[in-house]
């Protein structure tokens, strides 16, 4: 049993930035899935992106960024795929939440704009980090 934990252990010292990403996805998907009216603008997308489908899914990448740290992390697939899906939605929420501060000038989301910003920045870290990922 000790065995296996110190080889979680060894696999959370290797990807530290990793597993803080998937705690930030979870808790801020955790968030949006409790505050069912988090999104304003654009009006006519609301329903959408209020849907507790799109707040799952922000939690469901980041559990599997758990599962990848304390599985080993060798896929490379896995990791780009990891990384490629919550920029995409880290982007997308980060788009919502600056037009709805510019529309509405309610500054208090600027600073979960800023909060959304900082995952992406450490996604961004991570992603140049891989050595899965060709650059040119």
């Amino acid at each position: 049993m000790s065995k296996e934990v110190e080889q979680f252990w060894e696999n959370i010292k290797h990807n530290p930035l990793h597993l803080i990403i998937g705690l930030m996805l979870v808790l801020s998907g955790g968030f949006l899935l409790i505050c069912d009216d988090f999104f304003l603008w654009p009006p006519e997308w609301t329903s959408f992106f209020n849907n507790d489908l799109i707040d799952a899914i922000a939690i469901v990448i980041g559990v599997f960024y758990f599962a990848y740290v304390l599985f080993g992390a060798k896929s490379p697939l896995a990791n780009i795929c990891l990384l490629t899906s919550s920029a995409f939605l880290l982007t997308i929420i980060i788009v919502l939440e600056i037009g709805y501060v510019l529309a509405f000038q309610n500054y208090s989301l600027l600073m979960a704009a800023i909060y959304q910003f900082g995952i992406l920045l450490l996604v961004q870290v991570c992603a140049l980090r891989s050595p899965g990922m060709k650059r040119k």
